[in-house]
């Protein structure tokens, strides 16, 4: 399988390992919906986005098959960083956070408006 192998095996074990955290969390607040509170059309739309700016870079980006592993990290670590940072703006952008997460994550308020 090689890479392909890898890359499923590492989704895979994220899976698992959000899927055993969730149920943890669930367990131990038994009286607090994680789900609930999600703006879902925040993050379907971040998702949505970070998902189209992959595909057109494997659409525009030459086939990848001859390069190296160094190569292959020098053009694929731009792409995931922009792709973080689009997925971040956009749901900065569609307000998926409330103010009292946005308090809790580091530097962001240099980033936000002032009041």
């Amino acid at each position: 399988m090689g890479n392909h192998g890898a890359a499923f095996a590492t989704v895979l074990a994220l899976f698992l390992l959000t899927a055993c955290t969730l149920w943890e969390l669930h367990r131990r607040l038994a009286g607090f919906s994680f789900l609930r509170h999600i703006r879902w059309r925040a993050w379907l739309t971040a998702g949505s986005a970070m998902a189209a700016f992959i595909l057109l870079c494997k659409w525009v980006l030459p086939c990848a098959v001859s390069l190296n592993r160094l190569q292959l990290l020098f053009m694929l670590l731009p792409i995931i960083i922009f792709g973080a940072l689009l997925y971040v703006w956009v749901l900065f952008r569609m307000q998926a956070f409330t103010a009292k997460e946005l308090a809790i994550l580091p530097f962001v308020s240099r980033f936000l408006p002032r009041k």
